[in-house]
């Protein structure tokens, strides 16, 4: 299973399922209800990013709904958290931004502690923002900028990713090129740095857009 997380963070979806599937035979066999979960937050991911969201979307229910059987488990809500983040993110990948909105302040309600899950309550309230800024909220940009603050004094790569592409994709809407392709730039020469290919794939189709003289070249690369 560990392998298979790497590989979809490789893009190798197709053997990224392939090696859950083997896990997760194993994990019933054995019934380790953890390692069970894991499989399903992993084949989510990996049929997200063969763009089967529907598939994906199930495989994230089955990984909310297998923490009930270790309640006593330490990460037992941390766990939930993650699977309805997951979720969220893919109604996102719908378009779906209510439902996004609606799983992603579920996941802020199991939250007890908000610094010592400081990770998970960043990617919540960028879903959130994000989620909104789809639908016409223009006050989200502050909350990007907060996550983003949050991201530089942790120095964690992928919030500091998430919030300055997002942050470049609300001022493109704005018609504001310059502020966008500061953060876009940025963002994308952090996520190369990472190795954290599919985000720099999705700048770099926002970086087209942004700069349409220059489309050719961000599409090649």
């Amino acid at each position: 299973i560990t392998k298979a997380n790497i590989l979809t963070f490789k893009k190798d979806f197709v053997e990224a399922e392939k090696l859950a599937i083997r896990s997760l035979k194993i994990a019933k066999s054995e019934n380790d209800v953890l390692l069970e979960y894991n499989c399903y937050i992993t084949l989510g991911n990996s049929q997200s990013g063969l763009q089967y969201y529907d598939k994906a979307f199930e495989y994230y229910q089955k990984a909310y709904e297998i923490c009930e059987d270790f309640k006593l488990d330490s990460n037992y809500l941390h766990n939930k958290i993650q699977a309805l983040n997951y979720t969220a993110l893919v109604k996102q990948k719908q378009k779906q931004f209510n439902e996004s909105l609606f799983f992603s302040k579920k996941g802020l309600s199991f939250l007890i502690d908000k610094n010592s899950q400081i990770y998970i309550y960043c990617y919540l309230k960028n879903n959130i923002a994000y989620s909104k800024f789809k639908q016409g909220d223009k006050s989200v940009v502050n909350q990007f900028l907060e996550t983003l603050k949050i991201g530089d004094s942790l120095k964690f790569a992928p919030i500091q990713i998430t919030s300055k592409t997002y942050l470049g994709e609300y001022y493109l809407a704005q018609k504001d090129t310059t502020k966008a392709n500061f953060y876009f730039k940025d963002a994308q020469k952090q996520a190369h740095q990472n190795d954290i290919f599919e985000d720099e794939l999705i700048i770099l189709k926002l970086l087209g857009e942004a700069n349409p003289q220059q489309y050719s070249y961000y599409s090649n690369r």
